[in-house]
């Protein structure tokens, strides 16, 4: 009752083919033929096709007449009803007023209990199923084409604020239009990697017994600088986002690829500690400050980050997931009855990268694809941009730079020598002054750097009664 008379012509039609192709059927006419001769016949209107004659005769024996309507175009004449309707404003409203997702059905439901209550629906048979005023799917592809047409809005929804500001903002302008060379402004960042990996044998190395190996698992951080100018980057993985980390992962790009002029950071604690501060004075290094909260400020460090955690970590072992959900999903790839007779055991952590195989992936996989991807701003690689420059790249001596890794502390000389971290330290050339300024050697806490009063250098101090060991190692051995 509902349809035009032209849909009701053309379903007549298609109901005359098919009762007219019943009685040829039965006198051993094959399909092509009679379709041929209807054709050339030039009584209908509609130009047949097998696909077309036996869709119809399958709908007209599934429900009659009404399945032979020509439905194209209805639903974009049901969308324009929620127009027609006035619910436009309250359906978007409904939309953004959502967190996490969008609940079609809730919202299918809100829309009817408005109707019922300005005397446009009746919500007894909305609930009983017996009618409804918009339908499901017509209201499905309106909310899919509004967030569609406003991704920040779906963005928001979906993800958050944080997400929206970081996914859309790095598009507005160039983070990079303050450089024309390499290392003139270097932008640093730390995040957690998304994966478990086994730390066994670091404790192996520092004399501990390993019985439970679950037990010896671990989430470190990765610690990234990339060079806005030509987009090489780095990664340094530390146990956290701290001050020596920081250091090793400034250490690890000078050695690489030549001293920053500028290093761009966050507020993080690690980053404005005194402890970067002093080691970023002393090898001369500009540090700016981006302002709190704001992602788009460093654009280039954050998409590394994603480039490196949405490639390279979904498919090593101990991934763990981008997010709450995913971790979620992964945790119950196994059944529950699995899961209760692994006993604790958590599913996906077996078999871990140790942190030394870890390291020697990211930094294949950094020097082999990430930068030698094509970038459309420099028309090359970060490689091929870089090395157009690299006679521009200053360089530091791997002991000179081991010596300015760590802040200067003054040390008052005695009759033992130098009192550290707890421990007496040595040298013949201290004794020349009554105090000296020192810095730990963070490759081996056995040895400290010293310097005079106007912070020139004099010597190494060394402890002889201590094992040669890495920062690292000692902090982990004090854990």
């Amino acid at each position: 009752s509902k349809a035009s008379q032209k849909d009701k012509n053309l379903a007549l039609e298609k109901k005359s083919i098919i009762k007219e192709w019943e009685v040829y059927k039965t006198k051993g006419v094959n399909a092509k033929d009679f379709i041929a001769l209807l054709n050339a016949g030039g009584q209908y209107s509609i130009a047949l096709s097998e696909n077309k004659l036996y869709a119809w005769q399958r709908a007209y024996k599934r429900g009659g007449l009404e399945l032979l309507l020509d439905e194209r175009g209805k639903n974009r004449k049901e969308q324009s009803k929620i127009k027609e309707l006035g619910l436009e404003e309250l359906t978007n409203k409904l939309i953004l007023a959502s967190r996490g997702r969008v609940n079609i059905s809730s919202l299918h439901r809100m829309l009817h209990i408005h109707l019922d209550s300005v005397g446009k629906a009746d919500l007894a048979d909305f609930l009983a199923k017996r009618s409804e005023v918009i339908s499901y799917c017509v209201l499905e592809r309106y909310v899919k084409a509004y967030l569609k047409a406003h991704p920040i809005e779906a963005k928001i929804i979906y993800r958050g604020e944080d997400a929206a500001v970081g996914n859309f903002l790095p598009a507005l302008g160039q983070s990079n239009y303050a450089v024309d060379s390499i290392n003139q402004i270097v932008e640093i960042d730390a995040t957690s990697i998304d994966a478990i990996i086994d730390t066994s044998e670091i404790a192996r190395a520092l004399g501990l017994e390993v019985e439970n190996i679950e037990s010896w698992q671990k989430r470190f951080v990765l610690i990234s600088l990339i060079d806005t100018y030509s987009g090489v980057c780095s990664f340094h993985i530390s146990d956290t986002e701290n001050a020596l980390g920081v250091s090793r992962a400034i250490a690890k790009y000078i050695t690489t690829y030549g001293k920053p002029k500028c290093i761009k950071s966050d507020n993080g604690s690690a980053f404005v500690s005194k402890y970067i501060k002093e080691v970023l004075s002393r090898l001369d290094i500009e540090h700016i400050r981006s302002k709190a909260y704001a992602g788009w400020c460093k654009p280039y460090v954050e998409r590394n980050f994603a480039r490196l955690q949405n490639h390279l970590m979904e498919w090593i072992k101990g991934y763990i997931g981008h997010s709450v959900s995913q971790r979620q999903a992964i945790e119950f790839f196994f059944s529950r009855a699995q899961r209760r007779l692994k006993r604790g055991q958590k599913s996906n952590q077996t078999n871990l990268h140790t942190l030394k195989e870890l390291g020697q992936m990211i930094d294949a996989y950094t020097h082999s694809l990430m930068n030698n991807a094509y970038l459309q701003r420099l028309d090359s690689t970060p490689a091929e941009a870089y090395n157009a420059r690299v006679n521009e790249a200053v360089r530091i001596h791997e002991y000179e730079l081991c010596s300015k890794l760590s802040p200067l502390e003054r040390r008052t000389v005695n009759k033992k020598g130098i009192a550290y971290g707890g421990l007496w330290y040595q040298s013949a050339a201290m004794f020349a002054h009554t105090s000296v300024f020192v810095a730990a050697n963070i490759n081996n806490t056995k040895e400290l750097f010293m310097y005079d009063e106007q912070h020139r250098f004099i010597g190494v101090a060394s402890n002889l009664d201590s094992e040669e060991m890495s920062a690292e190692m000692a902090r982990n051995a004090q854990k």
